[in-house]
């Protein structure tokens, strides 16, 4: 009886190997490829021992992964849209209101658009993702959409009353669709890339980078404009710059604890350098602008390191601009009753 029955499993294990094409073979998840090989190392072990077992195949019925979603067509069109209907309801708040945004208000409309975000890409991208793609790929575009609204909010704190203002907000708000659509592209590659090598990884990998720059400026400004107390402002500062960081040297293929530690060190180094400009005499945009170069040139030495194309050259590019920023801050700040050096 029990000869049968494995007779019959074994006849019907061939035949789906057969019917299924090999190919898709290739295309299963990493986590089934590990409990395929431990399954595998499970029957080698008890056929050392003696113990007679039923020989299994180790094939694993691919499931619908994140591989799908490079081919799926509508793809685009939804990002569009998500990316419309954010920039629509965020700013058609702001053109209807009936009065100035206080500064809970717009930390509110910032959250509830990055919220959007996050839910909104879940669906662009029919929620084919693996479980640290919730944590790793989609954070960074709602936190850059944070930060965007906080920003914006901070230059268009008006109503427009005349029709060319009209129009300009008008123009900004293609802008807006465009670059946010462009940002959640870059989620799409980067989360397509937890499954499969693509040859527009590191394409992505240097958009993550100028997202991440930017959302650190963005958010820096919004809290750096409140006037908090320096031990908050510096606080929410760091906050800010190691979440930014470690999202985005996550997509690297590090271990998290890497990740963990090249984050901790360049938060430490660009949060010492905001706490010093704080108590600079200079504006808020040049409180911000520095500590996000900290970022720029410490991720970035971080980044080049990794692809094994660290050169000398790098280190100058970086040290020049650095000192371009430091003569821009020198010449801008306000020392005592003369205002600014070139005055």
């Amino acid at each position: 009886m029990f000869g049968l029955i494995e007779k019959l499993r074994q006849s019907r294990l061939k035949k789906l190997e057969r019917i299924i094409p090999q190919v898709q073979r290739e295309q299963t998840f990493p986590v089934q490829d590990f409990f395929d090989e431990a399954q595998k190392q499970k029957t080698r072990k008890k056929k050392e021992q003696g113990e007679e077992v039923l020989e299994e195949s180790v094939y694993t019925v691919p499931r619908r992964s994140a591989v799908a979603a490079q081919r799926d067509p509508g793809k685009r069109r939804r990002v569009f849209m998500i990316s419309a209907l954010i920039v629509l309801l965020v700013f058609g708040l702001k053109l209807w209101g009936q009065h100035d945004w206080s500064s809970h208000e717009m930390v509110l409309v910032a959250f509830v658009a990055g919220a959007l975000t996050y839910v909104g890409l879940m669906w662009a991208f029919r929620f084919e993702f693996l479980p640290a793609g919730y944590l790793t790929v989609l954070p960074l575009p709602s936190l850059f959409v944070f930060g965007l609204v906080l920003f914006v909010e901070l230059f268009f704190f008006q109503r427009f009353q005349r029709i060319y203002e009209a129009l300009i907000f008008g123009a900004l708000l293609l802008v807006f669709v465009v670059v946010l659509a462009v940002v959640f592209l870059t989620a799409n590659v980067l989360n397509v890339a937890t499954v499969k090598t693509l040859p527009l990884l590191q394409v992505a990998q240097t958009a993550s980078y100028a997202v991440s720059l930017f959302s650190i400026f963005f958010v820096s400004y919004f809290i750096v404009d409140q006037g908090l107390s320096l031990p908050l402002t510096v606080a929410l500062l760091t906050a800010t710059l190691f979440v930014a960081t470690f999202l985005h040297l996550s997509h690297f293929g590090l271990h998290p604890r890497v990740v963990l530690s090249y984050s901790t060190v360049l938060t430490v180094c660009s949060a010492m350098v905001a706490a010093v400009l704080l108590m600079w005499p200079v504006s808020t945009v040049f409180r911000v602008l520095l500590p996000t170069i900290v970022s720029y040139i410490g991720v970035g030495i971080v980044m080049h390191d990794i692809r094994k194309v660290l050169r000398p050259l790098i280190f100058w590019e970086y040290t020049v601009v650095l000192c371009i920023v430091l003569v821009i801050l020198i010449l801008n700040a306000s020392w005592g009753i003369a205002g600014p050096l070139w005055a």
